[in-house]
C-alpha cells in the first residue's frame, strides 16, 4: 500500500512540478489602427511592426468570453497612446497575418 502511495506521490509531483508552457507575448508596441467589420465578430488591429508570430495584424474575437472588454481595453490604449503587450492565444498559437490573441497588457507611460 505505501509503495503505491509513493508511487503515485511521485507521478503528482513530476506532472505539477513541471515549467508552465506559456503563449507568445511582444514586447511593448504601439497599435496605429482598429478594424473591425461589419456582420463579424472578428475585430482586427495593427502594431507598429512585426512585434510577434511574424506579422503586426492581430484579431480578437468578440463573441468569446471577453473579447468585447479586451477590445475595449485596446481601444482606450489607442486612444490615450499606450503601449500594449500582444499575448497570443494558447489554442492557436502563432499564425501569421490576423493571429489570435487571448489578452493585451496596457502601460502606462
Amino acid at each position: 500500500m505505501i509503495s503505491k502511495i509513493s508511487a503515485f506521490t511521485l507521478t503528482a509531483l513530476a506532472i505539477f512540478s513541471c515549467p508552465a508552457m506559456s503563449e507568445p507575448t511582444s514586447v511593448p508596441t504601439n497599435i496605429v489602427s482598429v478594424r473591425p467589420y461589419v456582420g463579424s465578430d472578428l475585430v482586427f488591429f495593427t502594431a507598429d511592426s512585426n512585434v510577434i508570430c511574424d506579422t503586426n495584424v492581430f484579431k480578437i474575437d468578440t463573441k468569446k468570453s471577453m473579447g468585447q472588454t479586451t477590445v475595449a481595453t485596446l481601444l482606450t490604449a489607442v486612444a490615450a497612446k499606450l503601449k500594449v503587450k500582444i499575448e497570443v492565444a494558447n489554442a492557436t498559437g502563432c499564425t501569421g497575418w490576423g493571429t489570435e490573441i487571448q489578452s493585451i497588457t496596457v502601460f502606462s507611460e
